[in-house]
């Protein structure tokens, strides 16, 4: 199969390249240019996996003779083109040429699109667009939906008679909004960007559908990734390989006999596939592939045990659930998938969201009224979850600018081997020690919560801290000056017992907090997530977590093993498990949609089956979001064939 996108891949080439055009000229300043190319990156990486052959060029490159042998140039962000670039952009499409513009703020290109440009509109609550629903005569092969948050747009409207709005953006509860796609003569015009937030495969089939439309050429590889996707789950190498493993594990579970039934259907889909890509009928091709996958990937889950572990826990990272400012919602998706615990993400050093009087408040807070940490107990408790504070530590993202500027002043903040100033509060000050326990306990006394979690319990690395505060605190505790400041500490002949220290600097807050966490609510769970990889992350970020759970002060760990490596996850693991003296106080993290690993279900399937292996207490995926709860988790929790 993978001969075969080659092949289709490499006459593709040949007849109809597609161009890529990175924003550079066309973009402010450097940091609309690093997400122009961040862009880029993440839509050349998608057709690169379908086999899709392209060319990408920047703003500043683009040439006639680059712009000629393509059937499709695709602006990814390119907000305002030069003129000189509006100019070939002309010629290109009166040549013949077709566009695919994404998010675009120019009224020239707009005209050249055959689009009227509306004004810029922000939702910072990220209810307002959640979805763009493709209408049922929109683009031919495109998904029925495609999952985004966006909390921006520009949106967009046809001119002319012959362009028409083919997808409209949806809200959190599903009502029609903007334009998401307007189709003209010259192209295709998006209202926003296509983001890196999960549906990757709904996005890739939509890049495809455009892409298809505007070139038929492009079809046969399409169907072909299709199939290939299917057939093998992104997992195997055939599906012979995937139909065997299948069968092999299926009287594991009991599901033999419903196995075998999935299988024989599967079987004939994929003898339709291929006839409909031999009659040259991709797009029936493409919707059948898809049904193949399903019925494969249920055949598969149906054959593992996995989901019935002791914490069944879930990181949300926004602090806000599925369905912000909603969390009687998000509690009851959670608890149909049978989730334990929940780590909801309310606390830092700069921001807090819930209304603290220590801590500056998070502007959501306001935007979504109320309590978010209190709807979030609430919701949980009453659907049988516990829930655990998720308190970052040190660490002072978000923080606003007067905070940061009192905490400079101060001497409060890290800095790194090369006397650079970061934004981290110093753990070895011990105003700071007192600022992070102080929060906690302002939390304690409000909230009833299950645990703490602490995240960010380390430092940023083996670069920090080297600030005068900690020379002089380090100094007291050797009892003499150490002659070479930050030399010999960084690497010299002090660096073993400077290593110690800070990792003494780290586990004086995890001890503290135990203590007075245990004592203020008894019976609370106190736990951390951390690099897995041990030892080195003793030298690196200070945590000697090993001895936090075998000493009693966390009442679980949580190594954030985010791999797409089965073999790596599985070492890790199985390292971790020997480290501390009870496996079920090893609770591994799975990197669903991680920046580190994006799993699918066949991927996540396997990790969870490590982990139940190694007899550890359970694991943590990261990260709630739609993506985790509509193509994960069902997987995980329904029932075999």
């Amino acid at each position: 199969m993978f001969a075969v996108l080659l092949l289709l891949s490499a006459t593709l080439s040949a007849a109809a390249p597609i161009l890529l055009i990175r924003g550079t000229t066309s973009t402010p300043n450097d940091a609309e240019r690093n997400f122009a190319a961040a862009v880029t990156r993440r839509v050349d990486g998608w057709l690169t996996e379908l086999g899709v052959a392209h060319e990408v060029v920047d703003d500043d490159a683009l040439s006639s003779c680059r712009l000629k042998p393509a059937r499709v140039a695709v602006l990814t962000y390119n907000p305002n083109p030069p003129a000189a670039e509006l100019r070939l952009l002309e010629q290109y499409v009166k040549g013949g040429g077709r566009l695919i513009v994404f998010y675009a703020a120019d009224v020239g290109l707009a005209r050249l699109m055959e689009v009227r440009l509306g004004a810029y509109r922000a939702d910072p609550t990220a209810r307002r667009w959640t979805r763009m629903r493709f209408e049922p005569a929109g683009v031919a092969g495109a998904p029925g939906s495609v999952l985004q948050r966006s909390r921006n747009i520009r949106p967009v409207t046809p001119l002319g008679r012959t362009g028409r709005v083919v997808a409209y953006w949806e809200d959190v509860d599903g009502q029609r909004g903007e334009p998401a796609w307007v189709e003209t003569t010259s192209g295709y015009w998006m209202s926003h960007v296509l983001l890196d937030d999960g549906d990757t495969w709904h996005k890739q089939q939509l890049l495809v559908a455009l892409l298809g439309a505007l070139d038929p050429s492009v079809w046969p590889i399409a169907a072909a990734a299709a199939l290939c996707r299917a057939e093998t789950l992104g997992q195997f190498r055939s599906f012979s390989e995937t139909e065997r493993q299948i069968r092999s594990r299926a009287p594991r579970t009991g599901s033999a006999a419903g196995v075998a039934a999935t299988l024989g259907a599967a079987r004939r889909i994929r003898l339709q596939v291929k006839t409909l890509i031999d009659q040259a009928e991709y797009v029936a091709a493409i919707e059948q592939a898809n049904i193949l996958y399903g019925q494969l990937i249920e055949a598969y889950a149906s054959t593992f045990q996995v989901w019935q572990q002791p914490l069944r826990c879930v990181w949300d990272h926004s602090g806000l659930g599925l369905y912000p400012g909603d969390w009687s919602r998000s509690g009851h998706v959670l608890d149909q998938h049978e989730v334990t615990d929940l780590f909801v993400n309310a606390s830092w050093p700069g921001k807090a969201l819930y209304p603290s009087t220590l801590l500056p408040v998070d502007d959501r807070v306001a935007l979504y009224g109320g309590d978010p940490l209190r709807d979030a107990l609430a919701a949980g408790h009453a659907h049988g979850m516990k829930v655990h504070l998720w308190k970052v530590c040190w660490n002072l993202d978000g923080a606003p600018a007067a905070l940061m500027t009192r905490l400079d002043r101060g001497g409060r903040l890290q800095r790194s081997d090369g006397g650079e100033t970061l934004p981290w509060l110093c753990p070895s000050h011990p105003d700071n020690l007192r600022y992070e326990k102080d929060a906690l306990r302002e939390a304690l006394t409000r909230y009833a919560v299950d645990g703490i979690h602490l995240d960010y319990i380390r430092y940023p690395g083996s670069h920090a801290c080297y600030c005068d505060g900690c020379r002089r605190r380090f100094e007291a505790h050797l009892g003499r000056r150490v002659a070479v400041w930050p030399a010999d500490a960084r690497r010299g002949h002090e660096q073993p017992v400077f290593n110690r220290w800070r990792c003494a600097q780290i586990t004086r807050l995890v001890r503290d907090v135990s203590s007075f966490a245990r004592q203020m609510r008894p019976g609370i769970q106190i736990s951390a997530a951390v690099y897995g990889k041990y030892p080195s992350c003793v030298g690196s970020v200070a945590q000697e977590w090993p001895a936090w759970v075998n000493d009693g002060l966390i009442d679980f760990v949580v190594p954030m093993d985010y791999s797409t490596s089965l073999e790596a996850f599985t070492s890790l693991v199985t390292e971790q498990v020997a480290l501390v003296n009870e496996p079920r106080r090893l609770c591994p993290g799975i990197g669903v949609t991680a920046a580190e690993s994006r799993l699918g279900v066949p991927a996540v399937l396997q990790q969870l089956e490590v982990v139940k292996q190694s007899g550890a207490g359970g694991f943590v995926f990261f990260d709630l979001n739609e993506v985790l709860a509509q193509e994960i988790l069902p997987y995980l929790t329904r029932p075999g064939p």
